[in-house]
């Protein structure tokens, strides 16, 4: 088609040419020419760095182009980004434009011989930056930029003239401007699924690696693996079971899960593999015994002290059973099982606050250890340069990865809730973890109250 024009403003407004995007673009943040910037997202950016994306107080992200390829994949590979993109779609406060790279008949263009999806993709993107460009910066209306995380395809771009960082390094261009960003930043050195051990010894890993996907598959189908959703305990993350169901067993049957390491980084919520295995491997098993009570992780900062039982100060208020209380006679009868690969994870933002030894140790490192408010679910370290001003609060953190050399997952930094033992504060942590929506109603929503605001009483005129 060529009647699209530049986009869609909020999903509703069509902007047809460049006089009309250059009365959309806000102008709160500008380039050293003086021009406004447009950042067109690639697809990781858009879905490893959400978080960020979602700061309404900065405006280097306030004009931002998300076009149809990078919004069919992130709602293939994560629909709960994909609704959060829903929303900042719909946000009147910023310009966040929508653009229909895959029905423009100047942007797109067929799939080439032997390329594969993925590299597919990320030309239609580069297609997409490379014509917005052409348009916007001719005319003098604004900059544009391509964010992306993929090496190759920044390299690529710039080849072809178009500018083009990654998220980091814009980031880190904005200086001292806008000096918190870098704390919200996803940590993006994860390990390939495909190969979790990478270079690095085997013998250094504190987790069995993870079947691939098409290795689960297959067992799943062979009936050697069984799935389900694991359920960590609430005295231990160290804990836990998921409930299995076969045409056989339309009742369905509980597989218990027993240490960190039968656990192998799976979250309350994830959708796992497990391998079932006989009670004398597991009455046999030193397994239960928490990683991080076994050795500090000297590599990274983290010199986490032995708890005395499993999970230990988890949470304030909880105290978790010790492992040979947990092993009933009863369960160690039941059914025993292993996780052996992460089918679909359920990770989401977690409230807790830092871990007390971080804070009071003498020499401070950007690596810290966050306990979250949920006990079923294991601390995270994140990286952050604001210890001193988040120590004595609630703090919320979201997981971006845990590779298998690692005993806690590593996570960032979005946002501090208020004091710890404020009510505001811990109301707000209670309405979160239960996952009651906070937001803040739109401007839309709030034009359909009366225009009388709190003076509004109900009248036999208004009441008909």
């Amino acid at each position: 088609r060529d009647d699209v024009g530049l986009g869609m403003l909020g999903g509703k407004t069509l902007i047809r040419d460049e006089e009309e995007l250059s009365t959309v673009l806000g102008d709160e943040f500008v380039t050293e020419d003086g021009l406004k910037l447009v950042l067109v997202l690639d697809t990781n950016v858009v879905v490893r760095q959400i978080d960020l994306l979602e700061r309404e107080d900065c405006s280097a992200f306030q004009n931002l182009v998300l076009c149809e390829t990078v919004l069919s994949e992130t709602r293939r590979l994560n629909l709960g980004v994909f609704n959060r993109v829903r929303v900042l779609l719909r946000d009147d406060k910023r310009s966040i434009i929508a653009f229909p790279n895959e029905n423009h008949r100047e942007v797109w263009s067929a799939q080439r011989t032997n390329e594969t999806a993925n590299d597919y993709n990320d030309r239609l993107i580069r297609d997409t930056a490379k014509w917005y460009s052409e348009q916007v910066e001719a005319s003098g209306v604004a900059k544009v930029l391509l964010l992306t995380n993929d090496r190759r395809c920044k390299d690529l771009a710039r080849k072809e003239g178009i500018a083009a960082e990654s998220i980091q390094e814009f980031v880190a261009g904005l200086g001292s401007k806008f000096p918190g960003l870098v704390d919200l930043l996803a940590d993006t050195d994860q390990v390939d699924p495909r190969d979790e051990g990478g270079s690095r010894d085997a013998r250094t890993a504190k987790f069995d690696a993870h079947l691939s996907e098409p290795e689960i598959n297959r067992r799943l189908k062979a009936g050697t693996l069984v799935q389900g959703t694991f359920r960590a305990s609430p005295f231990n993350h160290g804990e836990g079971s998921i409930m299995t169901y076969t045409k056989k067993d339309a009742a369905g049957r509980k597989v218990i899960i027993s240490g960190f390491k039968s656990i192998n980084r799976a979250i309350d919520g994830d959708r796992v593999a497990v391998e079932i295995v006989n009670d004398v491997k597991m009455a046999n098993s030193d397994d239960l015994v928490d990683p991080e009570a076994q050795e500090a992780e000297a590599d990274d900062g983290l010199l986490d002290q032995a708890a005395a039982e499993p999970g230990e100060a988890n949470l304030v208020g909880t105290q978790a059973p010790s492992s040979g209380a947990s092993a009933a006679d009863g369960e160690r009868k039941a059914v025993h099982g292993k996780i052996v690969g992460i089918i679909k994870r359920n990770w989401r933002q977690y409230c807790g606050s830092v871990d007390e030894r971080d804070v009071a140790r003498e020499v401070r490192s950007e690596n810290v250890l966050v306990l979250p408010v949920d006990p079923k679910i294991p601390k995270i370290r994140i990286r952050t340069k604001q210890l001193d001003a988040i120590k004595d609060q609630r703090i919320l953190v979201a997981i971006d990865s845990w590779d298998r050399f690692s005993s806690f997952p590593s996570g960032h930094f979005v946002r501090a809730m208020g004091a710890i033992g404020d009510r505001t504060t811990e109301t707000a942590v209670i309405l979160h973890e239960h996952d009651i929506p906070t937001r803040e109603f739109s401007r839309q929503v709030m034009k359909c109250l009366p225009k009388e605001g709190k003076e509004w009483v109900v009248t036999p005129e208004n009441s008909v």
